[in-house]
């Protein structure tokens, strides 16, 4: 029967995946779908690959049929079912047996194994989520009474993992992680419509770490406990008359120490033979089945072509069908990884094939591996920076792999005229009262593979008129020409620390940017006159300037009226002033210099975090401020607006909240600085709100902002950053795009335009993908969208501003 091994086991296996390096450099979390982490086949053949992440389009497990030309076609996408938390996601493990398909669940309290999918004849249809305890209440508890905190954020974004096995004809289901107690199993067995507890079983007494592995058929299970005793152990159970009693305990031996036995195990089909992997200490042991009852060691693999210097994690993932065994090494070969083909013969099994990732670098190809019949699937979840691959190969010949993606690749849109938005759709993206100008992916911005784009600024060159986009990259900054927005060229890129989240600012021709975990990044400067001199092939520049008192920042905030720029989110060295408002006189662009601190008592993350700003001289109705410094602080559990004309005694002047806060993100002030536009980033994901919501409060007393009105976006996708130019507000709601809203009446905002940048289908809650910030300044009347692993849009709304 076909059978996977996709250990779940993913926090504690990091040591192994240090050894080989395979965690070095991998981009941040948000940025992965590691497509590849999880892999089943079927009984009849379709083959599921994972894509925890929600990168491109909502987590999901994918589905492929093999077409009679020996093709694969993907033919649907299982998401999560819904839950109490909207941006829960999945965690990396999947199961199949019989008509049944289970995907590891991602709620962050643990109560839930996974999503059930049932095949109906050449559909997977969703049936329901599955209980870790069955005996249980299942009401979720939902967010604290006192609202989001820390630790429940972590469980959202880090759920407890889980470990699953079906058996192959789907009537049992062991699972393991999530809320149950450490060391713990649970058998459930599907009765009708509902699963029930047929028994609770303590691999070890004394805990010895989370559950790593499980296999499971006909009565008996194998339990991997890698974290148990000095090298790990495997517990063997089976059942007899419904009762379930312990056959044998497996422990490590005097070589395995750190080996990590357990890790991944699988169950042979005739339940005589069981393989655990030890890939700490590169092995994986055959444990057979004596004619009293006992198993024991008989036979040790291990990687034929290393000499044991250098650990490769073999065994990492383990499957087993009929008298083939498929052995995942993901730090093989510099870990691009490497997959190993068993054969059994009378008395041993031996190496038949190797599989390789072609020349994908750090691809970790073998941390999932499948097989079924004479197919078999690798997982390659680090492959082109953790979008991740999978391979197919068919065993029964030699060919090479037939590799799988998640999706296609999008294709550079350029022309002289726009693509017009006509009947909701524009170049293959969905979009309303929007024309696409051009589009520019990660590649044409000169993006290795697993880089991604955040923030974005916009100047004008008032010798020449030209207008430029900054982008920020994972590897620094790229420069786009858009004079011509139909044809944007690429003219120059400033690398730097790597990070996943820069802010740029321009002020007085020069370009300011920063860089959240990048380590001694500092605040980089950069004369955006050289930008003139840039022909031909696009030029490689170095900034002109570093302020080192700062080390990594999250965002960055500018006075252009004043001169004085402020760094938030600081961390990582340098003066972080708690992670508050930074002061820096920059009215010597290339010579700035520390004017101040502020730290706030709100915050989330930690208390004094400001997560970005929105600093002016004030020019608004309340006449005790009119021409002071004024910063709106997006303080994460509050806006707060605080006066920084005195940069030695900045002054708190107010607080601004609203109901179901979870994250105070940002805000925007309309020209008349009569209102701020303020949105919430994890409303949608906690389930404080069911659609995308934008806060408009009336700053007119500064002294006394009110909340005045919500915006309801169409669906629940998360908003991130917003600008207002005009009677326009420019939102960009990561997963559905770009939205455009008329703020004539600032109390009662209507949305006339928008254009989707993640052509993927829905747009869920969650922040691991679509548009990141759409700016609108431009004297050309041209909007640029940053779409985190898509590119840069140029887009030009068809209402003007008015």
């Amino acid at each position: 029967m076909p059978t996977s091994s996709t250990p779940s086991l993913r926090l504690a296996f990091l040591p192994v995946l240090a050894i080989v390096g395979l965690m070095a450099v991998a981009p941040p979390l948000h940025a992965q779908d590691r497509f590849g982490a999880a892999a089943t086949v079927t009984p009849d053949g379709d083959v599921f690959v994972l894509k925890p992440g929600s990168a491109v389009g909502p987590a999901a497990a994918m589905v492929f049929r093999r077409e009679a030309d020996g093709s694969w076609t993907r033919v649907a996408g299982l998401p999560k079912l819904p839950g109490a938390f909207p941006g829960e996601g999945l965690v990396e493990a999947l199961t199949s047996g019989g008509d049944l398909v289970v995907l590891a669940s991602g709620d962050p309290e643990g109560r839930d194994a996974g999503h059930l999918y049932r095949r109906d004849g050449d559909r997977w249809l969703p049936q329901r989520r599955v209980p870790m305890d069955p005996t249980e209440a299942s009401d979720v508890e939902g967010l604290p009474a006192s609202g989001l905190d820390m630790p429940t954020l972590m469980a959202i974004m880090g759920p407890p993992p889980r470990t699953l096995a079906l058996s192959p004809e789907g009537a049992l289901l062991a699972v393991a992680g999530g809320s149950l107690p450490e060391g713990t199993v649970h058998v459930l067995r599907e009765e009708g419509d509902r699963w029930e507890l047929e028994t609770a079983l303590k691999a070890n007494p004394d805990g010895g770490g989370p559950i790593g592995s499980l296999a499971i058929r006909e009565g008996l299970l194998v339990v991997g406990a890698p974290r148990q005793g000095t090298g790990g152990a495997v517990h063997i159970f089976e059942t007899t008359g419904g009762e379930w009693s312990r056959l044998e305990t497996v422990v490590s031996d005097s070589t395995e120490a750190a080996g990590l036995l357990g890790a991944a195990v699988a169950l042979s089909d005739s339940r005589r033979e069981a393989f655990a992997s030890a890939p700490g200490r590169d092995r994986v042991v055959r444990l057979t089945a004596g004619s009293d009852g006992s198993w024991s060691r008989t036979e040790e693999l291990a990687p034929p072509d290393n000499a044991g210097s250098t650990p490769t994690a073999f065994g990492a993932a383990l499957a087993v069908s009929g008298d083939r065994l498929l052995v995942g090494a993901p730090g093989a070969d510099g870990a691009r990884g490497r997959a190993y083909v068993y054969q059994q013969d009378a008395s041993a099994w031996t190496l038949a094939r190797t599989l390789t990732p072609d020349g994908l670098d750090q691809a970790a190809f073998g941390s999932a591996v499948a097989v079924g019949g004479v197919i078999a699937v690798v997982g390659a979840p680090n492959a082109w920076g953790a979008d991740g691959r999978a391979a197919v190969f068919d065993l029964a010949g030699d060919g090479g792999p037939v590799w799988l993606q998640a999706g296609e690749s999008l294709r550079a849109v350029a022309g002289a005229e726009p693509v017009s938005c006509a009947e909701g759709e524009a170049a293959g993206f969905s979009c309303e009262g929007v024309d696409l100008v051009s589009f520019l992916p990660l590649a044409a911005l000169g993006a290795d593979p697993g880089e991604r784009v955040s923030d974005i600024w916009g100047w004008s060159d008032p010798d020449t008129g030209r207008e430029y986009v900054l982008v920020g990259r994972t590897a620094g900054l790229a420069f786009v020409d858009i004079t011509e927005p139909g044809v944007p060229r690429l003219v120059g890129l400033m690398p730097a620390n790597p990070s996943g989240a820069r802010d740029i600012k321009v002020y007085s021709d020069h370009a300011f940017m920063t860089g959240d975990g990048a380590g001694d990044h500092g605040l980089l400067i950069f004369d955006l006159t050289r930008l003139r001199g840039a022909v031909g092939a696009p030029a490689t520049f170095e900034p002109d300037a570093r302020y080192g008192r700062v080390a990594s920042v999250h965002n960055l905030v500018i006075d252009t009226e004043s001169g004085f720029a402020y760094t938030v989110g600081t961390n990582t060295g340098g003066q972080s002033c708690g992670g508050g408002l930074h002061m820096i006189d920059i009215r010597d662009p290339l010579q700035p210099a520390f004017a101040g601190c502020y730290t706030d008592s709100e915050g989330l993350i930690w208390t004094g975090r400001t997560h970005d700003a929105q600093c002016t001289v004030y020019r608004g109705p309340d006449e005790n401020y009119q021409g002071r410094q004024i910063c709106f602080a997006a303080n994460e559990t509050a806006m707060r607006i605080v006066d920084v004309t005195d940069k030695s005694a900045p002054r708190p002047i107010s607080t601004a909240s609203h109901p179901g806060t979870a994250y105070v993100h940002q805000g925007w002030l309309t020209e008349d600085h009569r209102y701020l536009y303020v949105n919430d980033e994890l409303d949608e994901i906690v389930g404080t709100t069911d659609r995308t919501r934008t806060l408009i409060y009336d700053v007119s007393e500064l002294d006394d902002p009110i909340l005045v009105a919500t915006h309801l976006g169409p669906d629940a996708a998360t908003d991130h950053n917003l600008y207002i130019a005009g009677n326009r507000a420019y939102l960009a709601n990561y997963q559905a795009g770009f939205r455009v809203l008329d703020i004539t009446d600032p109390e009662s905002p209507q949305e006339i335009g928008w254009f989707d940048t993640t052509p993927y289908g829905e747009n869920p809650p969650g922040f691991g993908g679509g548009a990141w910030t759409a700016w609108p300044f431009f004297d050309s009347g041209m909007v640029v969208v940053s779409s985190i692993n898509e590119g840069l849009f140029i887009v030009r709304p068809q209402r003007p501003v008015m």
